[in-house]
Formats: C-alpha cells, sequence, structure tokens
C-alpha cells in the first residue's frame, strides 16, 4: 500500500510541476518572446486595452542593475549609465550567430553611440572567455564598440539568459522596453533601437 500512495503522491506533484511548468511558459512567452516588430511595453498595454474599466496596464519592467568590467578591469554598472538609453548585447567569440550580428552592431554603435550607450557584454564568467582573446578578436575584425565582461556572471543570470546572443534595450528612464534573442539582421537591429530613440 505504502508504494501506491508514493506513486500517485509523485504522479500528482509530476503533473503539478508540467502544469506549472505550461503556465509559466505561456506568460513569459507572451511577455519576452520575440516579436517581429519591436514593442514597447506600453504599446502592448494599449493594443489589448479593452472597455473594461477594471483591466489596468501592464506592468512596466525596471531593467535590474548589474556590474560588469570594462577593458582596464575597472567595475562598471548598468546604473551608471542612468538617463541614457541602453543597447545590452549578451555575446561570445565562440558563438556563430553572435558573430554574424556583431558587424551590425559595430555599424549601429558607430551612428548611434552618441545618444545610445552600447554595452557589448561578454560572457567572460569564470571559466569563460579570456578578456585578452576577446579584445584581440575585436580588434582583428575592426569593432568600435566598447567591450564589457561578465566575470562574476551576474548579469546573465539577472536577465536569464539561457543562450546567445541576446539583446535588451532599456529607455533612458530604466526601463525594458524590449528583448531579443538571437541573432539580428541590421534592418531588425535598426527597427528596435527606434524603439529606445
Amino acid at each position: 500500500m505504502t508504494g501506491k500512495i508514493k506513486l500517485i503522491i509523485g504522479a500528482a506533484a509530476l503533473a503539478a510541476v508540467i502544469a506549472g511548468a505550461a503556465v509559466g511558459y505561456s506568460v513569459l512567452s507572451e511577455r519576452y518572446g520575440a516579436e517581429p516588430d519591436p514593442v514597447s511595453t506600453a504599446q502592448t498595454a494599449s493594443a489589448k486595452r479593452t472597455s473594461s474599466a477594471e483591466e489596468t496596464e501592464a506592468p512596466e519592467i525596471e531593467a535590474p542593475d548589474f556590474t560588469v568590467l570594462d577593458s582596464s578591469g575597472a567595475e562598471v554598472s548598468l546604473s551608471g549609465f542612468e538617463g541614457k538609453p541602453v543597447l545590452v548585447n549578451f555575446w561570445a567569440t565562440w558563438c556563430g550567430p553572435c558573430k554574424s550580428e556583431l558587424p551590425e552592431f559595430n555599424a549601429a554603435y558607430e551612428m548611434y553611440k552618441d545618444s545610445i550607450e552600447f554595452m557589448m557584454v561578454n560572457l567572460a564568467e569564470p571559466g569563460g572567455e579570456d578578456p585578452v582573446d576577446v579584445a584581440q578578436y575585436a580588434a582583428n575584425n575592426g569593432y568600435n564598440f566598447p567591450i564589457y565582461y561578465d566575470s562574476y556572471g551576474m548579469a546573465a543570470s539577472y536577465y536569464g539568459v539561457r543562450s546567445i546572443p541576446m539583446s535588451v534595450f532599456i529607455d533612458a528612464e530604466g526601463i525594458v522596453r524590449a528583448i531579443y534573442p538571437g541573432a539580428m539582421s541590421a534592418d531588425v537591429l535598426e527597427r528596435y533601437i527606434e524603439v529606445l530613440l
């Protein structure tokens, strides 16, 4: 009898986990899933609004602060760029899709560096890439964007980075306006940048 009770409890627990995962996936996909066109949090809420007086606007998501290292080894925090839009891109030199989009990010950096802060965050967490090798890779390819190193693994953890590349678009008030998982073409990157301007 004890074996049957354990089996029933185990089956119920498994069913609860599966149901929770399905609900979580649905909610997160709706909020963070890649869309063909960037849509700000406020625009999404407006589009879904009905005549019901009880429905409220979707909450804005404040960008979690994090600290990374710059090329000289100094600590730099996202909050240090307060008052300016920030584009955060998580990448690595061994990542094929990352390599394909880096020329587009470099071109965008050259065009928008006076109005948007670019944080090209290399995943250099312990056991990751060597910053010397990353800097050499950037120099060999003529990349001028500033490179930051997630040596503590903090940034990737706070943003739930499970695969790269991943780009996060944060407005001047520190609100996440869009998240794009995967490599971006020049046209797609331009449309997402427009959300910040």
